[in-house]
């Protein structure tokens, strides 16, 4: 075995505990919201919900924000039926029969695709903030109130909130629960010290006026993700320090995880197929980190069977990637009150490192039907 191996190695073990061990300690001086409930909400809120084939769930979505805590005439729903083939737009309208009282409006759209679907609901909504979620979350009822509080009370330009997975069975459900958990700290963290920005659309809001002074997404809107990411990226160069993380279990959205792993596949190099075009550099730079981590690891383990000499680099990578997601992620679930997450940390720790480094690579070279990035 090379020196070189072993000190690449060693450069990457350290280098992950520091960034993780950065991201640790984020999290913990990142404040926990304390909402004024001394006054009545003022902000008319526009809650834009794209949708496309999303029969299974767009009644579960409407009936908890319907049963949110927020004064009705400052509220409007807009459901942005982005080309469903199925049965979503007469599911919304039967519910809208039987709800004459919420503020519902189904809009009819060709399929435009996420990024249009959104500048379109914006264009046509009546309220000055906006509120995005997708339609398979089920937000808490606390929610819509949170979201004012934390406009009011620290005048962000951008609010981006936790998003948390429900009603895990298994182990592909479990390992998409703690990765989701991981992914809300690094967030909070990042957005806390000032030093990256990411965010989830599922749950995250902005004034109106907000979304036409970065004039949405233009520049990226030919890459088919990423409606939450360059959003927020464009805010915080803007406005620097303006993008607020609402630090609260109470604002988590609630959504499900990909039923199989074909879907769950799709959908994550869908994701990783954004993160070459984002503008903020700690973010690619992070995301690259942990995949040269991964990458290495399966390297170094296929590596003992020809070379016992691969033994002491791959136990550097494993012992250093272990320790710091067990207190990293113990720390989340603890917050969230998803501790039985925990139980799955084992395997989901070894399928992480495998997806990792099989999605992160597929994603570098993945293109979209024009042949884009």
């Amino acid at each position: 075995m090379s020196i070189w191996v072993l000190t690449i190695a060693l450069v990457l073990a350290v280098g992950y505990l520091l960034l993780m061990g950065f991201y640790g300690l984020g999290w913990k001086r990142l404040p926990i919201f304390l909402p004024d409930d001394s006054g009545t909400p003022d902000l008319f809120i526009t809650v834009l919900i794209p949708a496309r084939n999303e029969a299974a769930g767009i009644a579960a979505t409407l009936s908890a924000i319907h049963q949110c805590v927020y004064p009705r005439h400052l509220l409007e729903i807009l459901v942005l039926n982005n080309g469903s083939t199925d049965q979503t737009a007469q599911i919304v309208q039967n519910w809208m029969d039987q709800h004459p009282d919420s503020p519902v409006s189904l809009v009819e759209l060709g399929n435009i695709g996420k990024k249009n679907a959104i500048t379109e609901g914006v264009y046509r909504a009546k309220g000055s903030h906006i509120v995005c979620t997708d339609a398979d979350c089920v937000p808490p009822k606390q929610w819509l109130r949170l979201i004012e509080s934390a406009f009011i009370q620290h005048q962000p330009q951008l609010i981006t909130a936790p998003v948390v997975l429900y009603s895990e069975q298994n182990l592909l459900e479990w390992f998409q629960s703690l990765d989701l958990l991981g992914l809300m700290g690094i967030t909070g963290s990042g957005i806390h010290f000032k030093w990256q920005h990411m965010a989830n659309g599922a749950n995250m809001a902005y004034p109106k006026s907000t979304f036409y002074a970065v004039n949405g997404y233009e520049g990226n809107a030919h890459i088919p993700s990423g409606d939450d990411l360059f959003l927020v990226q464009k805010v915080a160069k803007q406005w620097p320090g303006s993008v607020f993380f609402l630090k609260h279990a109470d604002a988590a959205v609630k959504t499900k995880a990909m039923p199989n792993w074909p879907a769950f596949i799709r959908q994550r190099v869908r994701w990783g197929s954004k993160n070459v075009a984002l503008p903020e550099w700690p973010v690619r730079l992070s995301l690259l980190w942990v995949l040269l981590v991964c990458i290495s690891t399966v390297v170094f383990a296929v590596g003992i069977c020809f070379d016992r000499g691969f033994v002491i680099p791959f136990g550097l990578l494993f012992v250093a990637k272990w320790m710091a997601d067990v207190f990293f992620l113990g720390a989340m679930s603890r917050f969230f009150n998803k501790k039985e997450a925990m139980r799955w940390f084992v395997p989901a720790q070894v399928l992480h490192t495998l997806y990792i480094a099989l999605i992160g690579f597929v994603s570098l070279v993945w293109r979209n039907k024009e042949g884009k990035w």
